[in-house]
């Protein structure tokens, strides 16, 4: 466990928070993905009789395997049949669902597991399983130190098993409270973020008082005739089209720049709603994604999180640069270095930070930085 892991503890934390806030989901499987210094973990909830995923939030797969895997893999994953079998909030072994050398044998295996540090040895606990679909805790290891990994894996799987179905258990309690709807709307009504609840066609099924003053006061953000959102960015307008339709990752964040219009940057993230016959209660129903926007503030500490995070000087005046827009080569020509240079810069960044892509390294620091770009980290 790395110095900056979270204890079991502080993942119990995290567990709870997802009762009044799915986001929290991303956040525990980021940190049991550190806790355990490089895992493969997955929350799921898959329909046994279509044999496709209907939702998911997972740390350590590339964006790219995470679309293979809703696209196709899914529907072939021989694991999730006899996961389905398994006694209800029992770990159970990869090795007790199937042969290992007839998982070997498969085009799942051969395609998807193997590319990835041949992760196919794990844990894994149904949370919750009825009308033909479950939901799912799994933690896959690579197999350079699946062994040695084991112990642990299974023992934070089984520390937590039981606050994830309590946590589930309480998310309905909450559904089923006469007035329940009503208290959870007004308690977003209550925070500065704006959040928007949109369907599978990225409808606004419902939005906060934020999110409807941030519709008012700015122009480039508004609900069409036919219910649809626009941010004023057509990128990411149709990323969060098919977020909402099931057909990219899991979580998408974003910055939009709008300090002509406010002075300050967007900065968000989008996250598909994990669906089990409605199990995070009424409230979600026919909800697919919910998008949380926040403003940027001026500058807010980025000494300090610049110093948090242990970036050296150079590390610093990249991430600022790329918080601002500019791509790898065009801040290395504007510091004059190498692009392999910059790119190793990168992977250093993503590696301190606990991120794997760019675009959610931008979603971490981008409301911690500059306006301007002097971002090296020494400004009072």
């Amino acid at each position: 466990m790395g110095e900056s892991a979270y204890s079991v503890e502080q993942l119990v934390g995290l567990v709870y928070d997802a009762v009044v806030d799915t986001g929290a989901w991303q956040g525990l499987v980021d940190h049991i993905n550190r806790h355990l210094d490089g895992a493969y973990v997955h929350l799921h909830a898959h329909d046994h009789v279509a044999r496709s995923n209907v939702g998911m939030v997972c740390s350590g797969h590339s964006e790219d395997y995470i679309r293979t895997y809703l696209d196709h893999y899914s529907n072939i994953n021989p694991l999730t049949p006899q996961l389905y079998k398994a006694p209800l909030g029992r770990v159970v072994r990869t090795e007790e669902l199937i042969d290992p050398g007839k998982l070997a044998r498969t085009e799942f295996y051969n395609d998807w597991f193997r590319p990835q540090e041949d992760c196919f040895k794990g844990f894994g606990t149904v949370l919750l399983r009825e009308n033909g679909r479950m939901f799912f805790a799994g933690i896959h290891l690579p197999a350079r130190n699946a062994d040695h990994k084991a112990d642990a894996t299974q023992a934070v799987l089984n520390q937590l098993r039981p606050h994830m179905l309590r946590a589930m258990e309480m998310r309905r309690s909450l559904a089923a409270v006469p007035g329940g709807h009503g208290v959870y709307q007004a308690t977003l009504d209550n925070i500065a973020d704006a959040v928007f609840h949109l369907d599978s066609e990225r409808r606004v099924v419902w939005m906060n008082r934020s999110a409807e003053t941030l519709c008012r006061t700015l122009r480039r953000f508004r609900i069409d005739a036919a219910q649809k959102l626009h941010t004023g960015d057509s990128g990411i307008d149709g990323r969060i089209h098919d977020l909402c339709r099931g057909r990219s990752a899991h979580i998408l964040p974003f910055v939009i720049d709008t300090r002509t219009e406010t002075g300050s940057l967007l900065v968000g993230q989008v996250m598909s709603v994990i669906q089990l016959d409605n199990p995070l209660g009424v409230f979600e129903h026919d909800v697919s994604a919910v998008m949380v926007i926040h403003v940027a503030g001026r500058g807010r500490g980025w000494s300090s999180v610049v110093k948090h995070l242990g970036l050296t000087a150079a590390e610093a005046m990249l991430a600022n640069d790329l918080v601002h827009g500019l791509t790898l080569d065009q801040s290395a020509a504007g510091r004059g270095t190498s692009i392999h240079t910059v790119r190793n810069q990168l992977r250093a960044i993503l590696a301190k930070t606990g991120t794997s892509r760019q675009s959610e390294l931008v979603g971490l620091l981008a409301p911690f930085a500059r306006l301007d770009k002097s971002g090296d980290g020494n400004e009072a």
